[in-house]
């Protein structure tokens, strides 16, 4: 009964992913968006790195190489806000983006001059190359960090005793 569950759901998601590339495809055909490369490939990192970050950090915390003085529960909690500034940090940029991008269509429906906030969101919209790839660094920062965390042990523990100091 739960592997049928389990396979529903997995078609189901895949049914979601493709036709989230589909219309993607054919938005960014017909439209020229020029963002939405970036904002798909931040999506598709985001979902499986959410999934695996918590792990790593776990393994992290339950290992022995903590700083003195701190317990797996404070490293969490910092960690934790951490990804939060980091999660705040990159919604504020799918919105620049988008906001970007919704105003170059509407410019290219109604064309005047453009003022202020405009120009300024007429130049991230051109720009979409340096922005996504902070899009896609800033979504590949936190997991990043957990996986060398992980990797380098008992040199964690000097990595977040430097980090602790500030």
């Amino acid at each position: 009964m739960y592997e049928w569950l389990a396979l529903l759901s997995l078609v189901l998601q895949a049914a979601t992913w493709l036709l989230l590339l589909g219309f993607g495809a054919w938005l960014y055909r017909g439209l020229h968006l020029r963002s939405l490369p970036w904002l798909g490939a931040y999506a598709a990192l985001a979902l499986p790195l959410s999934l695996v970050t918590p792990q790593l950090i776990g393994a992290v915390a339950n290992r022995e190489g903590l700083p003195a003085g701190w317990s797996p529960g404070q490293f969490v909690a910092w960690w934790t806000y951490g990804e939060m500034a980091l999660g705040s940090l990159t919604s504020l940029l799918i919105a620049v983006i988008v906001v970007a991008e919704v105003a170059g269509l509407l410019a290219r429906l109604s064309p005047g001059p453009e003022r202020g906030v405009l120009r300024l969101l007429r130049a991230v919209r051109e720009n979409a190359v340096p922005w996504g790839l902070t899009l896609v660094g800033l979504t590949l920062a936190g997991p990043l960090t957990a996986a060398i965390l992980w990797l380098t042990g008992p040199a964690a523990g000097l990595v977040r005793t430097v980090a602790s100091r500030f």
